[in-house]
């Protein structure tokens, strides 16, 4: 298993996705806003934790964190989802 779906990039959300993603997991991660999105795909964390804002430049540029308001597209593209 190596695809994975993160539905909601709060707090846990987020950072856990950066994380699977640093372990070589290819994560979809679903956020609704668009700004946050767009926070998101630039590298950027739109909360605060020290790291996180590496982990995400890494994994976008690894294209490792793909960033998404389709569930379905995430669902459909991945193993297992976490809600």
């Amino acid at each position: 298993m190596k695809r994975v779906s993160v539905v909601g990039l709060g707090y846990v959300g987020l950072t856990f996705s950066a994380c699977l993603a640093s372990k070589g997991f290819e994560v979809y991660g679903v956020k609704v806003y668009e700004k946050k999105r767009r926070l998101i795909a630039e590298g950027r964390s739109p909360i605060y934790e020290d790291g996180l804002d590496d982990l995400l430049r890494k994994a976008g540029s690894n294209g490792l964190l793909k960033v998404t308001d389709d569930f379905r597209e995430a669902i459909i593209n991945s193993e297992i989802t976490f809600p």
